[in-house]
Parts: structure tokens; C-alpha cells; sequence
């Protein structure tokens, strides 16, 4: 398969931000998803945990305690 082929020639990776509730962006991601020399790939990593870090990130005062970190 061609799809097989492409993937293991150099790439690159692009990381589209967008609203699932925008109907434009899901018809867009939709038809990328329909051409076969791209292959799409769900983030394995959870939004709202991903969310908390950055706060974390962006705050010197801020700490995210051991026994909250998964909460």
C-alpha cells in the first residue's frame, strides 16, 4: 500500500489546534484524513492534565502537589 510506503520516507509532524464543536474544522480535519499520503493521529495525552501542567509551568509560585497531580 502506498500509505505504508510514505510513512517510513522523512516526515513531518504538524500539530493542528481547533474546536471540535467548529463544523469547518471537523470537514477539514474529515477530508485530511481522506488523502492517503497523510496519516492522523489522536493526542495519547489527556487535555485537561496537559492544561494543568502549563498552569504549572507559567506560575513560580504555583506547585502541583505529588498526591493532587492525578486529581
Amino acid at each position: 500500500m502506498a500509505t505504508a510506503a510514505l510513512r517510513k520516507a522523512p516526515t513531518q509532524t504538524v500539530l493542528l489546534s481547533f474546536n471540535p464543536e467548529d463544523k469547518r474544522a471537523t470537514q477539514f480535519l474529515t477530508s485530511i484524513k481522506m488523502l492517503d499520503f497523510f496519516h492522523v493521529e489522536d493526542s495519547p495525552y489527556d487535555s485537561a492534565f496537559v492544561a494543568k501542567i502549563r498552569k504549572s509551568e507559567k506560575s513560580k509560585k504555583h506547585v502541583v502537589q505529588l498526591d493532587k497531580l492525578w486529581d
